[in-house]
């Protein structure tokens, strides 16, 4: 009787989070508008203009790490699933969004290319990032292979929500 009583109280816990998840969600998409894609060879933007960056990285036994940061107003969510789901809501200052701006030029992010690709490897590591800017939406991603900036950016991630973001194992 004890050990029913434990489980669906987790059970309610976990329906309250993913509950408040979607609402979240509904209201960002609610926010959102409609932008274009654009292709390698339609980036020419300073990173200034980067408004907001969202990040997800994906080991092959389905932990994951995932990151929005907003620009604009100084606030992001940085987010771990493994079984369970953990959320923590960042905020940082003018100042501190600054500095991320002149450090991920370090990382040559808006110069990735679109996609990278291990051949004949299935299942692995995962990755995504989204730059939504004025212009639009640029996209770049990968399987099993990475950009050797990859850590650099990693670690400035991880340095501005005071989380973990790295490739799970």
């Amino acid at each position: 009787m004890e050990n029913s009583k434990v489980s669906t109280q987790f059970f309610t816990k976990r329906v309250e989070v993913l509950n408040l998840n979607m609402k979240r969600k509904k209201q960002i998409s609610k926010k959102s508008v409609k932008v274009k894609d654009l292709s390698y060879a339609q980036i020419n933007i300073d990173y200034s203009e980067i408004k907001r960056i969202k990040a997800t990285v994906r080991g092959y036994f389905g932990k994951a790490f995932t990151v929005d940061l907003n620009l604009e107003n100084y606030q992001g969510v940085w987010a771990q699933e493994s079984g369970t789901y953990d959320e923590t809501v960042i905020t940082f200052s003018n100042e501190e969004c600054e500095k991320f701006r002149d450090e991920l030029k370090n990382t040559n992010i808006l110069h990735w290319n679109p996609k990278y690709e291990k051949a004949n490897l299935v299942g692995g590591n995962k990755w995504s990032v989204q730059i939504l800017t004025e212009e639009g939406k640029i996209c770049k991603s990968g399987s099993n292979k990475f950009p050797k900036e990859f850590g650099l950016f990693c670690k400035l991630i991880e340095e501005v929500c005071g989380q973990t973001f790295e490739i799970p194992c």
